[in-house]
């Protein structure tokens, strides 16, 4: 009997241990349960991460800034308030300043290419990937925007001499140098005050990703859209606390890692698709779908070219005295 109960015990403890070494991980960003980010990149994450741990990790989620938004991202996690959340660059400029580079107008056209190449820049040693080991933040995956089109609340601004002068909703850094090249008026606002900014004219427009618009239901204020511009782009890192990566049983830092580069594919190729789609359904609600004509694409062009020259002349004037380095570099990898 003494044998029989002690086996049991030592069953129970095995069982019991075994259930000890389960990591929950609390997952909190500043994105509506709604948004593109989380429907196919956050959520299919943590649905992979648990398959290939086998159980062992599993996840507490708390979407649109319950407990952190963009803007305490970083210290959310350094102070273990989170483990997980999402990074927008702009939001934590001066921690990730050349993090920012990402989203300068001309940096690619497709998101399958640009995730590709901040993909290079998080594995090569680079100034980027730095930044943010820097601030005890792990890269687990990331998420390039096709480039920013103009939502606009009126009628079409076909040509530059439309958008000069217009106010025009921008998300700070480089975005504000994006639309001031232009010609517009850059207002930094909230992306949660997008809809209302323009309803009631604060705004004549805004500059977003289309796949980011229907999250804001921007097609209820909108007029007219443009399909090929290229004002920049959004980028979004998803994060984990360092030590806490470090942490992780050896098996389980593989899952994650094998499910960073998994959804990190699958979600670029989603953002290129989601795209079109959108200016399709748009069009389809009655919303003009305008191009540029290739004049004054070519203006554009010309006008934005000065954008990044004059950004990382700023951050080398702030002390980032490697950012022209960096530049070029991620120049050489986009351009492969």
């Amino acid at each position: 009997m003494k044998l029989k109960l002690t086996a049991a015990s030592l069953a129970l403890v095995t069982v019991a241990a075994g259930a000890a070494q389960a990591e929950k991980l609390i997952v909190a960003h500043g994105f509506q349960p709604s948004h593109a980010t989380v429907q196919h990149g956050i959520e299919p994450w943590m649905a992979c991460v648990t398959e290939k741990s086998g159980g062992d990790i599993e996840f507490d989620h708390y979407p649109s800034g319950q407990i952190a938004g963009f803007q305490q991202a970083i210290h959310s996690m350094n102070s273990g308030l989170t483990d997980v959340t999402a990074v927008s660059p702009p939001y934590e400029n001066s921690k990730v300043p050349l993090n920012n580079l990402t989203i300068l107008p001309g940096m690619g056209t497709l998101a399958v290419d640009m995730t590709a190449g901040y993909r290079t820049m998080l594995t090569n040693g680079s100034a980027i990937e730095k930044e943010w080991t820097d601030n005890g933040v792990m890269p687990l995956f990331n998420g390039v925007n096709p480039p920013y089109q103009l939502i606009i609340a009126g009628e079409p601004m076909k040509t530059v001499e439309a958008i000069k002068g217009k106010k025009i909703r921008a998300g700070g850094a480089t975005i504000n140098m994006t639309v001031a090249a232009t010609g517009g008026v850059p207002v930094e606002l909230p992306a949660g005050d997008m809809y209302v900014a323009m309803q009631r004219g604060t705004v004549d427009a805004t500059v977003l990703s289309m796949t980011s618009a229907p999250a804001y239901k921007l097609e209820e204020v909108t007029k007219s859209v443009s399909s090929n511009g290229n004002f920049g782009s959004g980028h979004i890192l998803i994060g984990m606390n360092m030590e806490k990566y470090q942490g992780l049983s050896e098996a389980n830092r593989a899952a994650v890692d094998e499910c960073n580069l998994s959804v990190e594919a699958e979600f670029a190729k989603y953002l290129d698709d989601r795209s079109s789609e959108v200016l399709k359904e748009w069009a389809d609600q009655g919303i003009e779908v305008y191009e540029f004509s290739e004049e004054e694409s070519a203006k554009l062009s010309d006008m934005l070219s000065s954008v990044a020259e004059d950004f990382v002349a700023k951050l080398v004037e702030n002390g980032v005295a490697n950012a022209r380095e960096t530049y070029e570099q991620y120049q050489a990898v986009l351009a492969k």
